[in-house]
């Protein structure tokens, strides 16, 4: 997805990986260009429990 604006131009891909831990993915990820928009949430995938 690209987005352009004033003498800037960005290139975005997005990708993700659910972890060494948990067996769902919690990431989430949000590209919209026609809004000027790239939102990223990171999840817990790869977080261990408190012992």
């Amino acid at each position: 997805m690209s987005i352009h604006g004033e003498g800037l131009t960005a290139q975005m891909v997005e990708r993700s990986h659910t972890g060494r831990i948990r067996a769902r993915n919690e990431d989430a990820c949000v590209i919209a260009p026609e809004d000027g928009l790239a939102i990223l949430a990171d999840g817990m995938g790869g977080s261990l429990p408190e012992m």
